[in-house]
């Protein structure tokens, strides 16, 4: 005679059939909950936009002569348009005070000159104007969109420090990627963390990791006998009135 199995232990055995019947179900419907995330769950970091090559496309060496010609200063630019770049005034200061002559380089080491199209000291912005065409320009961001933002933003810089060490006139650096830490609003300016910014760095583009867009302009970083790693972008929608406020003219 077949022992009677208890109620209780007839009830957990149809309920665990309920639940494999499940299971089963829902991982043939490839439903991610019942399984672990895999790196496809989630978009490379930064890949497509780091190894873009219409970054360096974009950008430019920017090379004045001092005013007493024993020196030449060096920085960085950017296209904006086909005809513009935007870089630092205190990179092409010297052309404002006495008519330097200002020289580009873009990637394919084409040396060229450069108009000084519109300074301003107080953003520390300048416009130079070109007279090929750039190949590549970078879009900018709506910088406004970030001023109060919660979310950790990643962000880079491509340019020509410390030229002969960081980078060469035939190729430009691209920067380690630091964060926005906050938008300081009494000088118009975001502080990033972790950002690499040194000489030549100034009037580059600061770079969203995961977007092509441009946030603003590398312009300074904090002294390092202060403490290191902390950098001053100029907002994009600074350059924005700026190049309106010297062009007529409205970026996108």
């Amino acid at each position: 005679m077949a022992t009677k199995k208890p109620a209780w232990l007839m009830f957990m055995l149809l309920s665990l059939g309920v639940i494999g019947v499940a299971l089963n179900l829902l991982v043939l419907l490839d439903i991610p909950i019942l399984r672990p995330p895999s790196s496809s769950d989630y978009p490379p970091s930064g890949g497509p936009v780091l190894d873009d090559p219409s970054l360096r496309e974009a950008v430019y060496l920017v090379k004045v002569a001092s005013c007493s010609g024993t020196e030449v200063h060096q920085g960085t630019a950017f296209a904006v348009t086909a005809e513009y770049l935007i870089t630092c005034a205190h990179v092409v200061s010297e052309a404002q005070k006495c008519g330097a002559p200002i020289r580009v380089v873009d990637f394919t080491g084409v040396d060229q000159t450069a108009d000084l199209g519109g300074y301003a000291e107080g953003t520390d912005l300048a416009l130079l104007s070109i007279h090929g065409s750039a190949k590549s320009v970078l879009p900018l961001a709506d910088s406004t969109l970030f001023e109060s933002s919660d979310k950790v933003l990643r962000v880079f810089t491509v340019g020509y420090p410390l030229v002969g060490a960081a980078s060469t006139e035939e190729r430009s650096s691209i920067s380690s990627v630091g964060v926005i830490s906050q938008y300081e609003r009494a000088n118009n300016r975001f502080i990033t963390s972790g950002l690499n910014v040194n000489p030549g760095n100034s009037g580059g583009p600061v770079i969203f990791e995961d977007v092509k867009l441009v946030l603003g302009v590398a312009s300074a970083k904090l002294s390092s006998d202060v403490g290191d790693g902390i950098a001053y972008v100029i907002t994009s929608e600074s350059v924005r009135a700026f190049f309106l406020e010297t062009t007529g003219q409205a970026l996108e």
